[in-house]
């Protein structure tokens, strides 16, 4: 019950869930059993703001997009804050563990990859893509070519003003969009399969 922004199918079969009504992330077995809690660390009360997309990285920490606080936390299995990476201006809503400490966010008008000492080492804001109507950089996606997906968030009265999936190349260069907004209208989040 309650509020779940964020999964994620994990290499070893387990599903690790999001919640933000506990303020945990939980993993998940396949046959539904809860394997492992993680309790994040909020200053927010609004359950609607204590996190959205959260990741575990291939070194076994967990990236917490505090969504209020615009903030990306870094735990470890122990619940302890092993990493705090400031996503400003605007909100976090996605950070998405990288190769060698980087780590992609994605923020209300920001979306950057900063490396292991929290430098940004790539960034993009609206401006610089303007044709795509970008109201709020959510979900974001790299690819194995240097390449991301992002959501559009186009909700709170921006309905239909832009395109709701974008895939901007390392030149800030738009690759790809998606911009039916009648069927799809208010996309949070994107994860490309294959």
């Amino acid at each position: 019950k309650g509020e779940a922004q964020s999964c994620q199918r994990l290499p070893n079969g387990n599903t690790l869930i999001g919640i933000c009504t506990t303020r945990e992330l939980i993993e998940v077995s396949p046959e539904g059993n809860v394997v492992k809690r993680v309790k994040v660390q909020t200053s927010i009360t609004k359950t609607h703001k204590v996190m959205r997309r959260a990741r575990k990285g291939s070194d076994g920490l967990y990236y917490v997009a505090h969504h209020g606080e615009g903030v990306c936390r870094v735990y470890n299995d122990q619940s302890e804050i092993v990493r705090e990476i400031p996503n400003y201006p605007g909100y976090c809503y996605a950070a998405t563990p990288l190769a060698d400490g980087r780590v992609l966010l994605s923020g209300k008008d920001l979306m950057k990859i900063v490396d292991k000492d929290d430098k940004v080492v790539w960034s993009v804001t609206p401006d610089e893509i303007k044709e795509t109507h970008i109201a709020s950089f959510c979900g974001a996606h790299r690819l194995d070519n240097g390449n991301i997906v992002v959501s559009n968030w186009l909700g709170h009265g921006a309905d239909g003003t832009g395109y709701p999936v974008v895939e901007i190349s390392p030149e800030k260069k738009v690759v790809w969009s998606f911009k039916d907004t009648q069927r799809t209208k208010h996309v949070l989040g994107v994860q490309v399969i294959d």
